[in-house]
């Protein structure tokens, strides 16, 4: 009876420490599970940080044709205080 407990004992301590070394692998602070959730993070915000890039992209063309160009002054002008030059028909639909 004495040896079936040592070689029961000599089998699960081993088997135990193979158990938790997994688990802290996987689930610890520092685990897979962790690295695939911050993984996914990362790659949220670089999505969204392209993003904004290209809307910081698109308001700087913007900016750049208000400053030179006339014409694009004129038409911003006009449809944000619907001013219209002289002449011009002007069709309003209600919404």
């Amino acid at each position: 009876m004495e040896l079936l407990a040592r070689r029961l004992l000599l089998t699960l301590i081993p088997a135990g420490v193979v158990v938790a070394l997994i688990h802290a692998t996987i689930m610890g602070d520092s685990g897979l599970v962790r690295r695939n959730r911050m993984q996914a993070d990362l790659e949220r915000a670089h999505r969204k940080l392209s993003a904004i890039e290209s809307e910081n992209s698109r308001i700087e063309r913007e900016v750049r044709m208000l400053r030179t160009d006339e014409t694009t002054v004129r038409r911003a002008a006009a449809e944000e205080l619907i001013l219209v030059p002289a002449g011009s028909v002007v069709y309003r639909f209600d919404r």
